[in-house]
């Protein structure tokens, strides 16, 4: 529905392709993305959530979409089935795609689920004591219900930091922490730090030296993005900051046009947003998993602005400020949240730590259990 899952299975598919044929399934932007990269890639029927013109999940669209939803869903799992068949696939790696685990458990196909979200919270706007019942009791019956979907793989990746470090640990329930199948194998991101040169020699480079760098990097549907970032431009504009230098991308992968307004540049696509990553001193994330992780592995303080009907994403941002390497903000109290890390240097402190701790590669690790199960 974004590009954080995509840029996950892109990060395992260039790890893997020196010894495998690679072959993906997507829908919508993500199928541009992949083929960017020379893979082929199976377009299927997407499965959705609808948002508000805000950017806010709308729960209400969203069911009454289920009918719709469910056929898609089906209708994936036929063309999975014929796609998996047509390949001949020894493997079938599926990031938090049920329809993919199905159809390959019906070809008795090895698998292996990479996902960060195995427990759903249902969003809600408006919060009272009936729809909270309502509510406990739909995601009892998700749960059972995902779960017995997930145990179909062969084993379960979680593409993020062990415990304590965990940016996911509120959408992951305490009894796959005690699973067999279950595996922290850390981020698996697209580039890493040591893919590019110093910090100041990218700054230099891009004749940012005597500013302070800030990324926004802000996924999600077009509509979320679109509406994120014109929120966060706006606010932006009342930091009253002149040692910074914003940057932003519209997320329009066919177009290159780059506008500058002021201290504000503004791409259509960024071809290599790590590159600016590394050049950066903050990001602004929606609170997307692999938008946090990158801002953790690359050792760079966050501010993440997720909806709050954004279950997921609201819920990563709050254990990231919880592991101090973040705030949780809203966009109104961005200038606040933006100079509280600019003018101190705790977080980045804490970020330092949990690098020196921590050193997982996911798209390493990730190799090693694909041949592994291709052995047996």
């Amino acid at each position: 529905m974004g590009l954080g899952h995509a840029a996950r299975m892109l990060s395992a598919g260039m790890r893997l392709k020196s010894s495998f044929e690679i072959v993906y399934s997507t829908y919508d932007l993500a199928v541009d993305f992949i083929e960017r990269h020379g893979f082929k890639v199976y377009r299927v029927p997407p499965v959705q959530y609808s948002v508000f013109s805000d950017g806010e999940v709308d729960t209400k669209t969203t069911i009454l979409r289920g009918i719709g939803n469910i056929a898609n869903f089906l209708l994936q799992v036929k063309k999975e089935i014929d796609h998996i068949s047509r390949e001949e696939s020894d493997i079938v790696i599926s990031d938090s795609r049920l329809s993919t685990l199905i159809a390959a458990r019906l070809l008795e196909i090895k698998t292996l689920l990479v996902s960060n979200q195995l427990k759903v919270r249902i969003p809600v706007k408006k919060i009272s004591r009936i729809k909270k019942v309502f509510r406990n009791i739909s995601e009892a019956y998700l749960e059972k219900i995902l779960s017995t979907g997930w145990s179909l793989a062969n084993k379960i990746l979680i593409p993020d930091l062990p415990p304590p470090y965990t940016i996911s640990k509120y959408t992951i329930e305490q009894k796959y922490l005690h699973n067999q199948k279950v595996e922290f194998i850390g981020p698996l991101l697209i580039k890493w730090p040591e893919d590019y040169p110093t910090k100041e020699d990218i700054k230099k480079k891009l004749g940012f030296i005597d500013k302070k760098v800030l990324l926004l990097s802000l996924s999600g549907s077009l509509t979320e993005r679109k509406s994120m970032l014109y929120k966060a431009l706006e606010k932006l504009k009342e930091c009253n900051r002149k040692d910074i230098v914003i940057v932003a991308s519209r997320g329009e992968m066919r177009s290159r046009n780059v506008v500058k307004k002021g201290n504000i540049l503004i791409f259509d696509w960024i071809e290599d947003k790590h590159l600016f990553l590394k050049a950066s001193d903050l990001v602004i994330t929606h609170g997307g998993h692999t938008s946090i992780l990158e801002s953790i592995v690359f050792g760079v303080p966050s501010v993440n602005i997720p909806p709050k009907t954004h279950t997921e994403r609201y819920l990563n941002s709050l254990a990231a400020q919880e592991l101090g390497v973040a705030i949780l903000s809203s966009v109104d109290d961005l200038c606040w949240a933006i100079n509280e890390i600019l003018d101190s240097d705790d977080v980045k402190r804490r970020l330092a730590e949990i690098r020196l701790r921590v050193r997982l590669r996911g798209d390493k690790r990730l190799y090693e259990i694909v041949e592994e199960m291709l052995a047996k």
